[in-house]
């Protein structure tokens, strides 16, 4: 059959004859193009794990789906990836031109190796994202891993993905400039079921003007570790003119909660700044 431009194959039984309540349906797509409408009639298993990651676009897909006492299941169905953007939940970077291959058994197992676009302008795709999960759903298991292979602007798009406090302090420093990341995220099935995050971002060509302390610094490079919602800056160096300004420190998360509803934290910072201009910026 076909749906849209999609060349469709589906093959149905069903032994109800014999008195058992049962469908059996396995089916292939070329050439379809996941939209909100095709997500609405998806089993509701596709629809929870569609919601996870919010792909939109054009893929191949194989789908094995069994309908039993009321309930589906899907022993296997697997995607191959076109033009596809994404959205992760647990990191909520936007991609686009996503290309790759996922393949979800038994109800329980994932898998996925792609590559991906930050933006729709640029025809690179520098953007490695890989999962090997166990339970899709709130509850996973393993591992996804996100990393970029290019400098990318550190925009919205980038701090909208951080939680709330982190993104406060990015925001109080008026931080700017070029990223490359690596981001882990993670839960062990034998612990407390905690999901974990470990990020690494290395910035170039920043820029940093913190409000406390409103000195523009220039020319900032540098690195920071995010684990646990604890970060901590390290090699830090940027410019004033002849200042050279360098610092180290972390920030930790707090528990209390701002006026504007952000989770308050405490930022240790130490510079060192040596041949600064006595000017009016200062």
């Amino acid at each position: 059959g076909q749906y849209d431009a999609s060349q469709l194959q589906f093959n149905a039984s069903s032994p109800e004859l014999y008195g058992i309540d049962e469908l059996d349906i396995r089916g292939s797509a070329s050439n379809l193009e996941i939209t909100h409408e095709l997500v609405a009639i998806l089993p509701e298993k596709l629809q929870n794990l569609w919601l996870k990651y919010k792909p939109l676009g054009l893929i191949d897909a194989n789908v094995h789906a069994i309908r039993s006492g009321g309930k589906w299941r899907i022993p296997e169905s697997n995607a191959k990836c076109h033009n596809v953007s994404l959205e992760c939940a647990y990191f909520p970077y936007p991609v686009v031109r996503t290309r790759g291959d996922v393949h979800f058994r038994q109800d329980e197992k994932l898998t996925a190796e792609l590559w991906a676009s930050a933006d729709h302008v640029s025809n690179r795709t520098p953007i490695q994202i890989t999962a090997d999960i166990n339970r899709p759903g709130r509850f996973f298991s393993g591992t996804i891993d996100v990393k970029s292979h290019d400098w990318l602007p550190l925009d919205s798009r980038f701090t909208n993905a951080l939680t709330p406090g982190t993104r406060q302090i990015l925001s109080d420093m008026e931080a700017r400039g070029e990223i490359t990341f690596t981001a882990r995220l993670w839960r062990d099935a034998t612990t407390d079921g905690v999901l974990k995050k470990d990020i690494y971002l290395d910035l170039r060509n920043g820029g940093l003007r913190y409000k406390t302390f409103p000195y523009p610094v220039q020319n900032v490079r540098g690195r920071i570790h995010a684990q646990e919602d604890v970060w901590t800056f390290t090699d830090f160096v940027g410019f004033n003119d002849s200042c050279v300004v360098k610092a180290t420190g972390n920030w930790f998360p707090g528990v209390a909660i701002s006026s504007d509803g952000v989770p308050a934290g405490e930022l240790r910072l130490d510079f060192v700044a040596t041949d600064i201009p006595c000017d009016e910026e200062l």
